[in-house]
């Protein structure tokens, strides 16, 4: 679990450095273009009066402007490439610890009646690994949260203990769906006062459930099961 998280933690940072890069070379070639218009010397319709060489100069000018944007967009499409292939790498790498933890054995057992249907004397024995509680949750989750980075929807957490209470937050894991990162991240590292009005509701809450439960559903428990 430690080798998912941490390259979780290093892609999505990665990810948000190479966006502040883009959109830092974005601004200068806004910039750029906005001189252009706004410049009167580049407007080809310049007047006849002018001298020659204020109009070369205004040509070489333009040409250096053109060739650092250029130069800047080509810059930036090299790096959504990176971006692309580091974002594909970690996803690979998630998903492959997800697999082999849990899959491996479902694997092994098709490649065998595969085998053996074949007559491959190839086969494979059964692995026997401990999947942490929880890893298709996490798993799953922290693909998502790379995916909402790549994507512009939440932003990298550079703390790394931040990061990692987000990322291990285990009562998550009774949620039910997998939520995105961006609904819960503030809420957890934000700090919060005591307050005795929602810890009464709370435990009010709580006893409310506990009550169903034993009162409730415990007593048609017995005709459910005599019936199903």
């Amino acid at each position: 679990m430690l080798i998912p998280a941490f390259v979780t933690y290093a892609t999505a940072n990665y990810i948000g450095k190479c966006r502040e890069k883009t959109t830092n070379t974005t601004a200068i070639i806004s910039d750029i273009d906005s001189k252009r218009v706004n410049n009167p010397s580049i407007d080809t319709n310049i007047s006849k009066n002018k001298s020659t060489n204020i109009i070369e100069t205004n040509k070489t000018n333009n040409t250096n402007k053109t060739n650092k944007t250029n130069k800047t967009k080509e810059s930036n499409t090299a790096n959504n490439k990176k971006i692309k292939l580091v974002l594909t790498l970690s996803i690979i790498c998630i998903a492959g610890f997800l697999i082999v933890l849990k899959d491996s054995n479902f694997f092994i057992n098709t490649w065998n009646l595969i085998a053996g249907a074949l007559h491959i004397p190839l086969r494979f024995s059964q692995v026997h690994f401990t999947a942490p509680i929880g890893i298709s949750y996490y798993s799953l989750s922290w693909i998502g949260y790379l995916l909402d980075v790549y994507w512009g929807i939440a932003t990298a957490e550079k703390n790394i203990l931040k990061f990692s209470v987000i990322a291990g937050y285990f009562p998550l894991l009774t949620s039910g769906p997998i939520i995105r990162y961006k609904d819960y991240s503030a809420s957890i590292v934000t700090g919060h006062r005591f307050d005795y009005e929602k810890f009464c509701f709370g435990l009010q809450r709580i006893l409310w459930g506990l009550m169903k439960k034993l009162v409730i559903s415990s007593r048609l428990a017995v005709y459910v099961n005599a019936i199903y």
